[in-house]
């Protein structure tokens, strides 16, 4: 009897699409991973998730189920959830009030990486450096906070809504270099965002990096990606635009000091944050060369466009391994069949081989 895997994500068609539903997967990520799973021989159920009752109705309807992949990030019938944290954290509730495992992170790792000034918080605890940074309940200001917050960050800044993924509310207009700098951008992210928070920090001005973590009894980093030096923020519209430019792209080695920093800060904050199967964060320098870790996501894109799809692929990798690797990750091994225990050997053994992890970890 073929095993059930539920496929829960989030998708629109683009002419639906607004900004506060970009966290939405593509189709053709959508039938890239429907198909990856099926290739390791499970059942899926398609949830192209709308609210929570949905996904009762559907665990009701195909139980026992033995794992869930869970790519989204919140409820349709409610935008919001998509961005504010409350989505993603209540899906992961609902599969572990009936034992069912997911993929990617847990309640309380997703509750850090959807609240900026939480996973500050938290890298900050754990010894991880962090921008100097600053809260804004909402991007309704007074003078008194405006005051406060370039006491403790000092110009220039960098601005972006606490709450959120996908750069929602990342632009060039983010860079503050005074106060009528500050005045206009919480301007415009009242307008997008409406009541959320605000998180104003550092602006870092050097080297940007981004690297993934996979694994939980023995974590891997992935082939850390260096961005190229020509844009100094990435917003939405780069970041949907950079597959087209990756042969700019750089492939680090942690054999170079940094980037064997890199991986050990990675480590550090997979640890900090309790990670679980896979999360991906971003690195910049400051003038100085300093590291300094400024967002982290706990459901990286695996859409072949993606920063985490040219990682696996440099270390020829492909995204139904990455898949299979995952599933085997939260599986029993009751539930494990081979094309999955294979995938996650390749996996395991390609990122190993590359990186040589071992001395880091």
């Amino acid at each position: 009897m073929r095993k059930t895997v539920l496929f829960i994500y989030n998708y629109v068609p683009k002419e639906n699409m607004t900004d506060d539903l970009k966290e939405c997967a593509s189709e053709n990520t959508v039938a890239m991973l429907e198909n990856a799973i099926k290739d390791h021989s499970y059942e899926v159920i398609n949830v192209n998730l709308k609210n929570e009752n949905q996904l009762l109705e559907c665990i009701h309807t195909h139980s026992p189920i033995a794992g869930a992949f869970v790519i989204a990030e919140g409820y349709l019938d409610s935008p919001h959830t998509l961005y504010d944290g409350s989505g993603a954290l209540s899906i992961r509730k609902v599969l572990e009030s009936y034992s069912i495992p997911y993929t990617h992170s847990t309640p309380s790792t997703m509750e850090a990486c959807r609240n900026k000034d939480l996973t500050y918080e938290m890298l900050e605890k754990a010894g991880v450096s962090i921008p100097k940074y600053f809260s804004m309940p909402t991007p309704a200001y007074t003078e008194e906070l405006l005051t406060e917050a370039e006491k403790t960050v000092g110009y220039p800044m960098f601005v972006k809504p606490t709450g959120g993924g996908n750069s929602l509310g990342i632009d060039e207009l983010s860079i503050c270099l005074c106060r009528e700098d500050l005045v206009n951008k919480m301007n415009q992210l009242a307008s997008l965002i409406g009541e959320q928070p605000v998180l104003i920090e550092t602006f870092l001005s050097g080297r940007e990096f981004t690297v993934a973590v996979i694994g939980n009894e023995q974590p891997n980093v992935l082939p850390i990606i260096e961005f190229p030096d020509d844009v100094q923020v990435r917003s939405h519209a780069v970041k949907s635009k950079e597959h087209e430019k990756r042969d700019s792209f750089k492939l680090l080695s942690i054999q170079e000091d940094i980037g064997l920093e890199i991986a050990s800060i990675a480590l550090q904050v997979f640890k900090g944050l309790q990670g679980k199967d896979m999360i991906r964060l971003d690195m910049k320098t400051d003038s100085f060369g300093k590291l300094y870790v400024i967002d982290v996501n706990g459901t990286p894109s695996l859409s072949l466009n993606g920063s985490a799809a040219f990682m696996v692929a440099s270390i020829e990798i492909t995204i139904e391994d990455l898949v299979g690797f995952l599933l085997k990750e939260i599986m029993k091994e009751s539930d494990c069949n081979t094309h999955i225990k294979s995938s996650w050997e390749k996996v395991h053994s390609a990122v190993l081989n590359t990186t040589q992890l071992a001395a880091v970890i």
